[in-house]
């Protein structure tokens, strides 16, 4: 058969036999002939049509081709060239024009390659408004298209128009452009002018950014002008390919109804697509509620994760940062983005919770409720923010959770006060008393909860929830709700309540019966977990040697943190087995045992707590009976006891328990040391001692037969003493020097008595301290019963403490006595001064000072209840009050005190004093009786006391007048005197007198010349000193002859300076109720020696003028002692010295004038003698007149 190539370019048919078929006949397509005809018509046409179409039907096929082209823009960027002139051109130039940039296509242009050209400008308008104009360069199209990129300048026509259009953009999802124009197409060699552009264009608008979204959000810092910085890294999408230039850019960010704050950006070109933009500006401070609660909101929601749906406002834009643009920021003002703030991830704030000390609070009613309170409730914290922040309230929802049964309970805090420290990241609060309620799918996760708690040492677990918190910042107080935690936590177990051993502090026996005795026990036990659990009643099996002997009952049972003491009663049954009777038997007796308190099935009623509390078991101690029957014995020693050896004792009886105590019989030996002390026998069966629950009987009075023998008493005290706490040795040493005093040869009999023995030794207290518990053997037969168990008790005790009180103080006279008599004997007794004032008939007032010296080694305090009793010369006085002296060891004492003598004769009283005024010295014995003296801190009375004092007298005592004045006229007649004395008082006894007279008188040949009397008040003549001392009194006035000549010699003796001597002889004391006659009586008896002063240079004359005198030379010896006669010719200036102020009036005088001349100045000779006899005078003033 042959196959198609053979025949391949020949013209016959081709064909193909098959079997049964006949041959196929080839298609004219195929064909050769066919292909030659096709080119040669298409040759012809060709030939035919082009020339046709380029001359004839060009220009309508180009019109054709731009009307069926389309136009698309796939970027188009509105930018504004920088200008350099005024603001005000700057602004005009952006409103009016701006820079357009722009990437685009021109499709369906035909198969033709072309160049299409814009000669003039193309118009844009939208919705039938033009917007402006733009100018395009030239493109090339090929292939059916073309591609237009172009930056141009974009003019607008009308700005308000193109304020609309902005805002269409940047809110609408798409606008139309209709850009109008005329354009050239130049194609196959030719160009055809006049063409009409008409094209819609349609681009995607802004579409109000819906898609915008906030990438970061951060309050980094407080606003040093008020409220906080912010910071928002915002993302637009821009679904235009129209962008613009915006440059800075402020809007207003709010949430709801409020103001956030403002946030600007700069250099901001919004682009097609994203558009990431940071905004900065803060949060503006808020006051009012609303304002404050929708921040709270906005902040609480972002923290917990949630969105929050705020708001941008435009407010202003300004392409070069600083000129703003009219139509775009009417666009920009009309956008409001609607953007969510959300966190990326949801916070954790709080990384970590301490529950510190938690309360827990069962009932068996609400076993699955419990509450709970915590104080100290500790947070780890982180802000998301960089403000400050003070947080000051908590409230909190939470879940507990364990790992192997997830949530089981929920707690739900009310608001709590709060402490924060946010840069350390610590929360601090309380959690209220609130309800753990427990889920109750979990009641048995819960049991297995408390189960752990109570056995183990710690649980772990995990708390979820949010917590609501109040807090100041600087925009305000803000409430930041449901933030979120997730924190794991733990709490200290209680660790089965064996951290440390349990202790039974106490027992008590309230009750007995025959079976059993009632038991109240104080057990300590520790918890060593921060948890407090209030449980209700608590019940434990008491168990000892495996037998359960009784139950141990907690009522409203309190587990306190720590240390704690729980009352527990018990119901002891001993005699339910021999374990019983045994625990009993060491009970009674004072041994302790080891029993345990475990818990069993029904150990509490609050269901959710058996699983722990059923598997406590506790070992302690039961301690046996300590307190003994006989608490205590005590001594008194009577007022007689010295005289009948017996003394009181009385004994003690304590009953430890509640349930009462009796007791019947007392028989007792008392030794001490192996020493009778004495015997006490009494039988009390008649009046058994009942002794109350929780109480101590004391026996009556017994009597009790001492032995007082001194060594015994001495022996007792001195064992008694070393044995006795604080008693020093020092102390026994002052007790050997005060035994070896009295002769007592007890102890250390080497001792030598000294003060330093006894500086501080207080022998009261040292007795009562070493006979205060004298640890005395007794031997007491009794029958005891508590409640109704009865036994009989033969029953001794040893080192039972027999106390004294201040009665033991009777038995330190028994050595004392003598050896303090016997120190007051050798004492000396001096007086160095003796002070006399506020002195009357009957008694004075005495100052004295002086020494009581010999007291011994021991410093007293001597007292004289009744005074002394003052002598001389066998004659008694008067009683001295005198007041305590205290005398120092080995030195004795000063005396220095002020007393009231009591005068009890004043006839010997006169003569004393009499004596002490003229006498060198004297002697007073001073006796008391019923001294008491009180050394060691022990008083010992009936004291005598009988000593000899001497004292200096006032023999010798002198006067020196220093001055004395005649100042005036006396009213009592004469001149008054006035004289300044001073007394040398050479005695130490002194006195002081409210008034104190004297005599003054002149003697000469004539014999004595009383002048006046003279007086001085409240004169005090100090012992031992001088005294200055002012008398007034006066010059009498004097008739006779003599005592006129003896006044006379007074004035010419002062006149000549010399001293008169004077003398001052007593007249009378006075005190302060008037004449003590005593005093006078003796100051009677003194006469003074002293002498006035004569007065220094004195000149009464000063001045004499003679205004006429008579010469008569005539007699036969005139010559040179011629006769002289004056009339009233002389004058003379005189004055008295100061001190004589009495008035005078010269009425004769006599003269002797030496009469000098002149030679010169300063000097003279004498001339002549002028003697002139009395002649009468006449004195006016200071000036007196005569003639001769």
């Amino acid at each position: 058969m042959s196959t198609p190539s053979e025949y391949s370019g020949s013209d016959l048919p081709m064909h193909n036999e098959k079997p049964g078929g006949a041959s196929k006949k080839t298609p004219f397509y195929k064909r050769k002939k066919f292909w030659i005809i096709c080119v040669i018509i298409t040759i012809v046409i060709f030939a035919i049509v082009i020339p046709v179409v380029l001359f004839v039907a060009f220009p309508q096929i180009a019109q054709m081709t731009v009307n069926g082209s389309s136009l698309s823009f796939s970027d188009v960027n509105i930018t504004f060239p920088t200008y350099e002139n005024s603001k005000r051109d700057v602004v005009a130039n952006q409103n009016n024009s701006f820079t357009m940039s722009m990437s685009g296509s021109l499709g369906n242009t035909g198969p033709l390659g072309a160049t299409i050209s814009f000669p003039s400008p193309i118009t844009v308008t939208w919705n039938g408004i033009l917007l402006g104009s733009l100018t395009l360069p030239p493109v090339s199209v090929a292939g059916g298209s073309g591609i237009l990129v172009a930056t141009t300048t974009f003019l607008i026509d009308d700005s308000d128009s193109f304020g609309n259009f902005s805002q269409f953009l940047l809110s609408q999802n798409s606008f139309t452009w209709v850009m109008d124009g005329v354009v050239t197409v130049s194609a196959l060699g030719r160009t055809v002018n006049g063409l009409s552009l008409h094209k819609e264009v349609t681009l995607n608008g802004m579409g109000g950014f819906t898609q915008a979204k906030i990438l970061e959000f951060s309050l980094p810092s407080d606003d040093p002008n008020g409220g906080i910085d912010m910071s928002i890294l915002t993302s637009l999408y821009n679904p235009s390919p129209l962008g613009v230039q915006l440059g800075t850019i402020n809007l207003n960010i709010n949430y709801g109804s409020t103001f956030v704050g403002p946030v600007s950006a700069a250099g901001v070109f919004l682009g097609s697509g994203n558009n990431n933009i940071t905004l900065t500006g803060k949060m503006v401070k808020q006051t009012n509620p609303s304002d404050l609660a929708n921040i709270s909101e906005l902040m609480s929601r972002y923290i917990a994760g949630l969105p929050s749906n705020t708001s941008a406002v435009g407010v202003s834009v300004a392409p070069d940062g600083t000129h703003s643009v009219g139509w775009l920021t009417e666009g920009f003002q009309s956008v409001t983005l609607h953007v969510a703030l959300q966190s990326t991830t949801q916070l954790q704030l709080i990384t970590g919770i301490s529950l510190g000390d938690l309360d827990f609070g069962f009932t068996a009613q609400a076993p699955y409720a419990p509450t709970i309170a915590s104080s100290g409730v500790s947070a780890n914290f982180k802000m998301p923010f960089g403000f400050s922040i003070n947080i000051t309230q908590v409230e909190q929802n939470m879940t507990i959770a364990t790992n192997t049964d997830g949530p089981i309970a929920s707690l739900q805090s009310t608001w709590g006060n709060a402490t924060s420290n946010s840069g350390l990241g610590i929360l601090n609060f309380n959690i209220g008393t609130s309800p753990l309620t427990v889920f109750p799918d979990k009641y048995e996760a819960f049991n297995l909860f408390d189960a752990n708690l109570t056995l183990s040492k710690g649980l772990n677990f995990s708390v979820v929830g949010n917590a609501t918190v109040g807090a100041s910042t600087s925009i305000g107080n803000v409430i930041l709700s449901n933030i979120p935690f997730n924190a794991s936590t733990g709490l200290q177990g209680l660790q089965g309540l064996n951290s440390t051993p349990t202790v039974i502090y106490s027992l008590d026996v309230v009750g007995g019966t025959s079976d059993y005795l009632n038991l109240a026990i104080s057990v300590g036990m520790s918890n060593p977990s921060t948890l407090q659990i209030s449980t209700g009643d608590v019940t434990f099996d008491m168990i000892y040697e495996g037998s359960v002997l009784g139950t141990v009952l907690l009522s409203n049972f309190v587990l306190q943190r720590g240390s704690n003491t729980v009352n527990a009663t018990s119901a002891f049954s001993p005699n339910s087995s021999p374990q019983g009777k045994q625990l009993l038997t060491s009970f009674v007796g004072g041994n302790d045992t080891v029993v345990q308190i475990a818990g069993f099935n029904g150990t509490t009623a609050v269901t959710s707590l058996l699983l722990g509390l059923s598997q406590i078991n506790l070992t302690s101690t039961l301690p046996g009976l300590k307190s003994k029957l006989i608490q205590n014995a005590s001594l008194v020693v009577l007022p007689d006891t010295l005289n009948t050896n017996v003394a009181h004792a009385a004994v003690v009886i304590a009953n430890p328990f509640t349930a009462p105590l009796i007791i019947t019989k007392v028989t007792s030996t008392v030794s001490y040391n192996g020493m009778p002390v004495g015997s006490i026998s009494q039988d009390i069966s008649s009046n058994p001692i009942a002794v109350a629950g929780k109480s101590s009987a004391v026996s009556p009075p017994l009597s009790l037969v001492m032995n007082l023998e001194p060594a015994s008493i001495a022996l007792l005290l001195y064992e008694s003493a070393k044995a006795a706490p604080g008693i020093t040795p020092d102390q026994i040493e002052a007790l050997d020097g005060l035994l070896n005093l009295g002769g007592l040869k007890v102890g250390d009999t080497s001792v030598v008595p000294s003060s330093s023995l006894f500086a501080n030794f207080n022998l009261p207290v040292f007795v009562q301290t070493a006979l205060a518990h004298l640890p005395i053997d007794l031997a007491l037969d009794s029958t005891v019963e508590i409640g109704q168990y009865v036994t009989d008790l033969q029953y001794s005790q040893t080192g039972v403490d027999c106390s004294t009180d201040s009665s033991v103080d009777y038995l330190i006279p028994v050595v004392g006595q003598p050896i303090v008599q016997a120190i007051v004997n050798s004492a000396s007794l001096v007086f160095n001064n003796v002070v006399i004032w506020n002195p009357t008939t009957s008694s004075f007032n005495t100052w004295l000072t002086g020494a009581i010296t010999g007291t011994g080694p021991m410093a007293a305090e001597i007292a004289f209840p009744t005074g002394v009793t003052v002598s001389w010369n066998g004659r008694m006085l008067g009683q001295l009050a005198m007041p305590t002296i205290f005398a120092a060891a080995d030195v004795g004492a000063t005396i220095d005190l002020n007393a009231t003598f009591t005068v009890a004769d004043t006839g010997a009283m006169a003569d004393f004093s009499t004596a002490m005024l003229n006498e060198a010295s004297f002697e007073w014995d001073i006796t008391a009786s019923g001294v008491s003296v009180t050394a060691l801190n022990f008083t010992f009375t009936g004291i005598t006391m009988q000593k000899t004092v001497t004292l200096k007298g006032m023999k010798g005592i002198s006067a020196v007048v220093q001055s004395y004045k005649l100042p005036a006229n006396d009213p009592a007649g004469g001149i008054t005197l006035q004289i300044q004395t001073l007394l040398n008082n050479p005695s130490n006894i002194g006195i002081s007198l409210n008034v104190l007279s004297f005599n003054s008188f002149f003697t000469d040949s004539a014999g004595a010349h009383l002048l006046g009397p003279l007086a001085g008040s409240q004169v005090t003549i100090p012992p031992n000193s001088n005294a200055q001392l002012q008398l007034v009194g006066r010059l009498i006035p004097q008739t006779n002859p003599s005592d006129l000549a003896a006044v006379q010699t007074i004035f010419d003796n002062y006149l000549a300076g010399q001293n008169t001597p004077v003398s001052v002889v007593g007249t009378g004391a006075q005190g302060a109720t008037g004449d003590v006659s005593w005093l006078s009586t003796a100051f009677k008896s003194l006469t003074l020696q002293t002498s006035l002063p004569g007065g220094t240079n004195v000149q009464i004359i000063h001045g004499i003028a003679i205004t006429n005198m008579a010469f008569d030379f005539t007699c036969g010896t005139c010559a040179y002692a011629p006769l002289v006669s004056s009339n009233n010719g002389i004058a003379v200036n005189f004055s008295l010295p100061a001190d004589f102020g009495f008035p005078i009036d010269i009425t004769a005088l006599e003269q002797t004038i030496n009469v000098s001349a002149i030679v010169a100045p300063g000097q003279s000779d004498p001339l002549a003698l002028l003697a002139l006899p009395w002649n009468s005078a006449t004195t006016t003033g200071q000036q007196l007149t005569t003639s001769f």
